[in-house]
């Protein structure tokens, strides 16, 4: 090996390589030489493509605003997806581009939120995203179910002798005077959005208005008819920072690993020249959205 390192013909070898990467990196670069790595042709076709994936969609042409989104999208996921393959990411892995661009960004999200918040940060965060948390009214209260289709005509008849009763207590159990129901009889604490899901929005509007303490009715549903009993009713309010501090602290790190983002893609935008052919005659209705996007200062 110490004979090998003697000889001048490894000598010259080195320093003619030293000499041509020392020429390479002093050779100045004319303003339009931009490596084919770092050059991005947004061709006719790329567009064509775009419009008619739009257009089969949501069957009708991009508005000008959409377009430019359209087009700003497919640039980002270029970006992403070149330094995704400058890193590697795509050795031994047959997930498709939008999986490496995705890669890239996972691994800016840790650059940020490794620190927790200071608590004036928190607070403000706080502040600015409160309503983010508003408490919704939540109900407790019981339901006697008639079906309409079991009972016909005669379930108007039904409801009020069922209503009669219950408000003179002379019924032992509230459910025995109505049908059977695939859910429960009686709901405890369910937000209003819940009460939603399960009856309706007509029902859970209607449920809210209940004054609690007695039976009321009859309220459609999309079962059929109901008789409401709400024992419980707590209004929608906003929380203290103090009740909901844990979730603020993860909507906080969430926003910072979003700003991490969008500062790391700026970063990597600005490193590319980014070329869209338009056509020679655009779609009428992108005429006046096809201008070029401008690169990332």
């Amino acid at each position: 090996m110490k004979k090998l390192f003697r000889e001048p013909l490894l000598h010259f070898l080195l320093i003619g390589a030293m000499l041509f990467g020392l020429h390479a990196l002093l050779q100045p670069r004319k303003p339009e030489e931009v490596p084919s790595a770092r050059r991005i042709v947004i061709s006719q076709g790329d567009l064509e493509s775009l419009r008619l994936t739009w257009q089969m969609q949501w069957q009708r042409p991009p508005t000008a605003e959409e377009w430019q989104g359209l087009v700003e999208a497919h640039i980002r996921e270029e970006v992403l997806y070149r330094e995704a393959l400058a890193l590697g990411l795509d050795r031994n892995d047959t997930i498709v581009r939008r999986r490496l661009a995705q890669k890239f960004e996972f691994l800016t999200q840790d650059l940020a939120a490794s620190r927790p918040p200071t608590d004036a940060e928190l607070a403000s965060f706080f502040e600015q995203h409160r309503e983010r948390y508003r408490v919704a009214t939540r109900l407790s209260f019981s339901h006697v179910y008639f079906n309409p289709d079991r009972r016909g005509p005669a379930v108007e008849r039904d409801v009020q002798e069922a209503l009669a009763r219950l408000l003179a207590g002379t019924a032992h159990e509230a459910a025995e005077l109505g049908d059977p129901f695939l859910l429960d009889h009686e709901l405890w604490r369910r937000t209003t959005g819940e009460v939603e899901q399960m009856f309706g929005r007509a029902f859970a509007e209607a449920v809210v208005n209940v004054v609690p303490g007695t039976w009321q009715g009859p309220i459609a549903s999309g079962y059929g008819w109901h008789l409401v009993r709400v024992d419980e009713r707590a209004a929608a309010r906003l929380p203290d920072l103090a009740e909901v501090q844990n979730q603020v602290q993860r909507d906080w790190a969430d926003a910072q690993r979003r700003m991490a983002n969008e500062e790391v893609f700026a970063r990597v935008r600005s490193r590319y020249e980014v070329v869209i052919q338009e056509p020679a005659t655009a779609p009428p209705e992108l005429a006046n959205a096809a201008a070029t996007p401008k690169a990332a200062p």
